[in-house]
């Protein structure tokens, strides 16, 4: 394909195992090919190593995750702009192949709650267009834009349940939306978000209903504007009609809008592949990221203009309560492999336990409340990018508190979210404790709530009896003091005290008495049934069930009640009935009396109003691969992934301690060694490079330089190595790039440190290995760098045997049964000379791609063609000469050619074969055919120089597929020779190659064809015609940089000779200056 923008998917193609050339029988000991065995065997296959029964290489001692490399037609090579890969290392999370689990009857749940769900959906077949319903009058309240709430906020509760007659119904309204909004109607980002949004993406991750697709993204593109603010936060409300926005009341952005959007328009991203839905929900996240806020909690409103806090409230409850969910929910999203949000979780919750959890005097009831924070301390700068969670948030002493001592029935989410926590996350036993401990008393608090109340119903919103001193109420503090005393009874806030009248005193005051239907308890409930399989969260949940029916049941539908405590045996209640009473309330009471697991926890997170997402998971335990997103079935494609893009030869700034750079397609990335071993994780390819302290910047490098990159080199690969807690993730297929510039002792002195063994703290990080190297599975020399340093050195174009000689010092001490991989090869010259003198197995298709890119039809092959004079390497096919050419780019009936290609370009939809390379999807054969045992006609030169000329781009996708199939028959062509004769043979075939490819055999440095020349000046010269475009923008620049030293030059020339008066030299609207 063209490589216009930096990212490049490239074929990496095995030479051979040669290794000095030594003796074909000694050479295969020396790597561990059995004896008498082919090096290589079969056409157009990478690393087949083994005799002709296909006996395996376990000898040689690669990592299991390499094996599929031996079977593979392809190792494709990846190398992306860094923004693009954090999107695709993101949205990689949600595998697009994988059906949703489909959802089985449940067993033993209790027949009332059933019958009390299927008539609430017959409510919903009569009002499956309105907004929500008022369960008394039977009117319709317009709460939510007008837009059916209800109906989508219910789509996944109806499809759990096997409601599938009204769910099918629901989908035929949804299809007919528009989703338009009056003259100056708004619609709040938030909530339509939350409720609409979230209950299509939900729906479609179990359906796979298309008409859901369609409208969420149709949804998605109209919000999208609101993120449209100068610090990126989202606005309070929108009009779909004309873009425009408005804030909310504060004249801020809460946190919880801010952060409770994430998990829709990053799935959204990843379902429709549009990165604009990723990347507006992401620097909502950069600006969590890069807020110096008070010790890990982030405060509950924020300038939308500025993007920073703007009060020093600390909350739970309303204005945050959903976006401590997306934090862990995020971070299970995306495969559990998103550290950095992670971190952001646990430092929040480490401080919602410090300075937001107390206990009531009398009853010892756990809550949780709010707070404003006083004289915080002063943030530390960030020591490592190895412990974000100490440095990520700033300040780490403790700031002084003032608490609330209110407690909400929306905090009562926050048991379960710990328990999820304590579920998923590889926590240190103290914290473990700590975390279950919050969860268990916060959930029991909750229940008690419900449990003293007459209507066995809970209140909104309650005023918690406190201690004289704030700080005698910190629950954390009374549980460290009872550790310290023994553990005797149960810890603190979890001593379950019984349900109390409010006459014998309660620890608390009712101030909202109202029970608005809501989920927060019951889903906690569930969390904790499902975590800890505690039976007395059934049952509290059915007594809770009970209540709702008693109290709340009307005959249309479910009614907010208005006093809970009130002793009448019908308590007053209001015609309101939420939409989320269907999303969640009982949606949850469902779940929490299914038997069994209808929606493992472990394998989707929920959204604010718990739909259920999918998350990418392994199969048969097994880590998630990016294969599946790429659409690149793992049979026939090896995967590669690198930070850098080896065609991208700009200057790049300068590494330091703590991150590498790199250029991308929004700028330079910085890219610290924890970020890219979660993108390495999360991505799980066939193939790693390590991080490497390469320098990018101008040569020579001095000692100092070359030491520093030698050491950040060796630490990166061992951190990306580092057995820690999360060792299950540890890469096993790891190649690491060598260093050193183009000095041969530093080279070597690297090498030496990989095989060093090591000791202390630095042996325990990378268990059970004991030097680096046996964590790594190959070595990789970056061409581009490395001519860069020699250039440096020598003032001049390296010289191939300064190269040779390089890489040699970097082998010297490494064992030899490892692949030797080179990127950014000029071509066949170089890579046969690489192969013969210093035994280089595999090379990316650099080359090959520019050569496409450039317009040229690779035409050669290995060994040569038995012909006499020289010929060209391809065909410049922007040349005039191609106008009428009909012939295919490389075939057996063209006397220019070197042989028949099997490409789908000069042999399209030809007999399935495993000669023939497929690229992904666009070659499949073509299934109206009568017939499929011949090609269909090839592409032609003529073709494809017409569709040069006329910019089309599958010009370059087929001559990059023509030149991938020439350079695989090349690599077949060495692989051969090399395992059916002598090294003397392989040599004579390679100077008849340069003999008869090669324009000036003496220039052994030039290694690049005229061809290319004459190739990238007709390419600069049809670009520049075209009137635009980089070369066209390029030559502009220089013209018009070249007419203003000409007009500085005049004026000198004349203040010279004595001209009186300021000389102003006219220029043409060109830069040119007018005679």
């Amino acid at each position: 394909m063209s490589n216009t923008s930096g990212k490049v998917s490239s074929v990496l193609v095995p030479a051979s195992f040669s290794r000095d050339m030594l003796s074909l029988d000694d050479r295969k000991s020396t790597v561990g090919f059995p004896k008498g065995a082919g090096a290589m065997v079969g056409e157009g296959v990478l690393l087949t190593l083994g005799d002709d029964e296909g006996s395996s290489r376990s000898e040689v001692g690669l990592p299991n995750a390499l094996r599929s490399l031996f079977d593979s037609v392809f190792l494709f090579f990846l190398s992306i702009g860094v923004r693009r890969f954090f999107f695709w290392a993101t949205e990689v999370i949600v595998d697009l192949e994988e059906e949703a689990p489909g959802v089985k009857k449940p067993l033993g749940f209790s027949d009332k709650l059933v019958e009390t769900k299927v008539t609430q959906s017959e409510r919903l077949e009569t009002k499956v267009s309105s907004n929500e319903l008022a369960p008394m009058s039977g009117k319709i309240h317009n709460n939510f834009n007008g837009w059916g709430v209800t109906i989508y906020d219910a789509l996944d509760t109806m499809w759990i349940m096997g409601l599938t007659e009204y769910f099918e119904e629901a989908v035929k309204v949804i299809g007919e939306a528009s989703y338009t909004t009056k003259p100056k109607q708004y619609v709040p980002f938030f909530e339509t978000i939350i409720r609409h949004l979230g209950g299509l993406l939900s729906a479609y991750a179990l359906s796979k209903d298309p008409i859901l697709l369609q409208q969420a993204d149709r949804m998605g593109e109209m919000l999208l504007p609101a993120f449209n603010s100068e610090s990126g936060l989202p606005a309070y409300a929108i009009s779909t009609r004309t873009n425009a926005t408005r804030g909310g009341w504060t004249g801020n952005t809460l946190w919880a809008e801010a952060l409770s959007n994430q998990l829709e328009y990053k799935y959204l991203a990843h379902i429709t592949g549009k990165p604009e839905y990723f990347e507006k929900a992401e620097r909502c996240m950069q600006l969590m990221y890069e807020a110096n806020v008070t010790d890990g909690i982030f405060p509950t409103q924020w300038n939308t203009k500025t993007g920073a806090p703007s009060n020093n409230k600390f909350s739970v409850g309303a204005f945050a309560d959903s976006a401590h969910e997306y934090l862990l929910k995020q971070w299970l999203m995306t495969s559990r492999s998103e550290t950095k949000i992670k971190d952001l979780y646990l430092n929040a919750s480490k401080s919602i336990i410090e300075h937001l959890l107390y206990i009531t005097p009398n009853r010892e009831m756990l809550y949780v409340t709010d707070a404003d924070m006083l004289k915080p301390s002063p943030p530390k700068p960030n020591a490592s990018p190895e412990s974000p969670r100490t440095t990520t948030q700033g300040a780490t002493s403790t700031p002084s508190s003032i608490p609330s001592g209110t407690f909400e029935h929306l905090s009562c989410f926050l048991p379960g979210l710990l328990a999820l926590g304590v579920q998923t996350l590889d926590l240190p036993e103290s914290e473990k404790e700590i975390h279950s401990w919050a969860a268990e008393g916060l959930a029991y608090s909750c229940w008690l709530t419900y449990a003293d109340m007459k209507t066995g119903l809970g209140p909104d919103v309650m005023s918690m009896k406190m201690y004289p001193k704030n700080e005698d109420g910190l629950w954390l503090p009374r549980v460290e003091k009872w550790k310290q005393q023994g553990r005797s009874g149960r810890p603190p806030g979890l001593r379950e005290p019984g349900a109390a009248s409010e006459k014998a005193g309660r620890d608390y005051t009712i101030y909202n008495r109202s029970y608005l239907l809501r989920p927060e308890a019951l889903e906690s409930f569930y969390i904790m049934w499902r975590t800890t399989g505690n039976p007395v969260w059934r049952e509290r949940g059915w007594t809770i069930f009970q209540a709702i029916e008693k109290y709340a049941k009307t005959e249309i539908g479910y009614a907010s009640i208005v006093d809970v405590d009130k002793s009448s045996t019908k308590a007053p209640v209001k015609d309101e009935m939420p939409s989320y009473f269907l999303a969640e309330t009982l949606k949850y009471l469902y779940l929490l009396f299914t038997d069994e697991e209808i929606i493992p926890l472990d394998r989707h997170c929920s959204l604010e109003h718990k739909p259920p997402v999918p998350t990418l998971q392994p199969q048969q335990g097994q880590s998630p691969k990016i294969n599946s997103f790429l659409r690149f079935p793992e049979d026939e494609y090896v995967l590669s992934m690198s930070l850098r893009d080896p065609t991208d030869r700009r200057e790049m700034p300068a590494n330091t301690n703590v991150y590498v750079t790199a250029n991308c397609i929004r700028g330079v990335k910085k890219v610290t060694p924890s970020d890219w071993r979660s993108y390495m994780i999360s991505c799980n390819p066939d193939i790693i490079f390590s991080l490497s302290d390469i320098p990018f910047t101008t040569p020579p490098y001095s000692q100092k330089r070359l030491t520093k990159s030698i050491e950040r080199s060796a630490l990166w690969l061992a951190h990306m190595l580092h057995s820690g807690p999360d060792s299950t993730s540890t890469p096993s297929n790891v190649f690491v790039q060598m260093v050193g510039g183009a000095s041969a002792p530093a080279r070597t002195t690297f090498a030496e440190s990989l095989v060093e063994v090591l000791h202390g703290k630095e042996a325990d990080a990378i268990q059970p290995r004991k030097c680096l190297d046996e964590g790594v599975a190959g070595y990789v020399f970056d061409m581009v760098p490395l001519r860069l340093a020699i250039e440096g050195v020598q003032g001049l174009s390296p010289n191939h045997s300064t190269i040779v000689s390089l890489i040699q010092a970097s082998l010297l001490v490494l064992p030899p049964n490892k692949p030797r991989l080179v990127t950014s090869a000029r071509g066949p010259h170089e890579m046969l000379l690489l192969i013969r003198e210093v035994g280089i197995d595999l090379f990316d298709t650099y080359w090959a791609q520019r050569a496409a890119n450039i317009g040229v039809a690779l035409d050669f092959s290995f060994p040569a063609p038995i012909v006499t004079g020289k010929r060209d390497l391809g065909h410049n096919l922007y040349d005039t000469k191609y106008t009428r050419d009909f012939t295919s780019m490389m075939g057996n009936h063209d006397k220019d050619s070197a042989g028949i290609c099997l490409c789908a370009a000069c042999s399209p939809y030809s007999t399935p074969s495993p000669e023939i390379i497929r690229h992904s999807s666009m070659d499949e054969p073509d299934k109206h055919r009568d017939s499929s045992d011949s090609p269909n006609p090839p592409y032609t030169k003529a073709f494809l120089h017409h569709l040069l000329h006329t910019h089309e781009m599958s010009a370059h996708s087929l001559l990059a597929m023509h030149n991938i199939t020439v350079m695989d028959a090349f690599f077949a062509g060495i692989r051969g020779l090399i395992s059916h004769n002598s090294a003397s043979i392989f040599e004579a075939e390679i100077r008849r190659f340069f003999e008869t490819y090669m324009e000036d055999t003496d220039d052994m440095s030039r290694m690049e064809p005229k061809v290319f020349e004459r190739a990238e000046k007709a390419w600069g010269e049809v670009e520049l015609l075209r009137g635009k475009g980089r070369i066209a923008r390029e030559t502009e620049r220089v013209k018009a940089e070249s007419a203003v030293a000409a007009n500085e030059v005049l004026k000198k020339e004349m203040e010279e000779k004595g001209a009186e008066g300021a000389v102003n030299v006219p220029l043409a609207s060109n830069g040119e200056v007018m005679m």
